[in-house]
């Protein structure tokens, strides 16, 4: 029994004193990160002390570092709607099952949805979805809107109708669109869904094989026109960022056919140059043998 206490007196006083010994030390080491980083931040070295206009300067800058923290600290508390940090906080404490609905997954863009789109190599995705209108023959956007709360596609295929209808001022006679959009309740437009048989002529058949081509170019808005991560902020930001987007891909195919057009314009003039040089020197040879005559 002596012996156990004496070992855990003896336990004791060693804790206690490197206890110690490890305090003093992460204390000096403060002290000497605390003193090496002043000096590098004034771009001073070696043991050269301060000056007085340095040690002005010194005070006058940690004055107006300690004025700008009170200031970004008070506009932060101004600013902030607590409220709705109170909601995020409760949504987050919540929402904890898997299938739970309006969970909260980002705190700077409350309105993010999880989308799962059946993708093998991405199954689920964080963000928008957004609906594309073009025309079948062309395919330039004349559609284009973000969908708040991930929303079923059939639901969403009269608003996306309505707003061709507006941009392009007449309603249009067909609308080619995929599966996911079975189950739409749209009267006043005929709608043909892809692999669908019944009705289905030879003219509408190849126009519906044209529906196929959407893919391609949403694949060039996302890499060419950044719809891949909209920049702003907000439901209404991602609204105009899809708009802007469209509008930024139908550039691009103007731009593309007035560069083809261009070249075609650029060779034609090649060929008048050249039929031009060939009748001039004819010219000059027939003048030749005038004159040789």
């Amino acid at each position: 029994m002596t012996i156990s206490i004496i070992n855990l007196l003896t336990l004791v006083i060693t804790f206690g004193w490197s206890h110690q010994r490890t305090q003093a030390q992460n204390l000096l080491l403060k002290e000497q990160l605390a003193a090496s980083e002043e000096q590098r931040a004034l771009g001073i070295r070696g043991n050269k002390g301060f000056t007085n206009k340095q040690r002005l300067r010194i005070a006058g800058a940690a004055k107006t570092l300690r004025e700008f923290g009170i200031d970004a600290v008070k506009e932060v508390l101004v600013t902030v709607k607590w409220e709705t940090v109170r909601t995020w906080i409760r949504t987050l404490l919540d929402k904890k099952k898997p299938k739970d609905k309006k969970k909260l997954y980002s705190l700077h863009e409350p309105a993010v949805d999880c989308i799962s789109k059946g993708k093998a190599h991405k199954r689920y995705e964080f963000g928008t979805k957004v609906s594309v209108a073009t025309t079948n023959r062309g395919g330039f956007v004349v559609g284009m809107r973000a969908l708040q709360g991930n929303p079923y596609d059939g639901h969403t295929l009269s608003e996306a109708l309505e707003q061709v209808e507006i941009l392009t001022d007449q309603r249009p006679e067909f609308a080619f669109v995929d599966r996911g959009y079975r189950g739409h309740d749209v009267k006043n437009v005929k709608v043909f869904i892809s692999g669908a048989k019944r009705g289905v002529t030879r003219t509408i058949a190849k126009l519906l094989r044209r529906r196929s081509a959407i893919e391609p170019m949403i694949g060039h808005m996302k890499n060419d026109g950044r719809l891949r991560r909209s920049t702003l902020k907000g439901t209404e930001g991602d609204a105009l960022f899809a708009v802007l987007c469209g509008c930024g891909h139908n550039i691009r195919m103007i731009l593309r056919h007035l560069r083809a057009l261009l070249c075609r314009l650029i060779g034609l003039i090649r060929q008048i140059c050249m039929i031009i040089d060939a009748e001039m020197a004819l010219s000059r040879e027939g003048q030749v043998d005038k004159l040789t005559a």
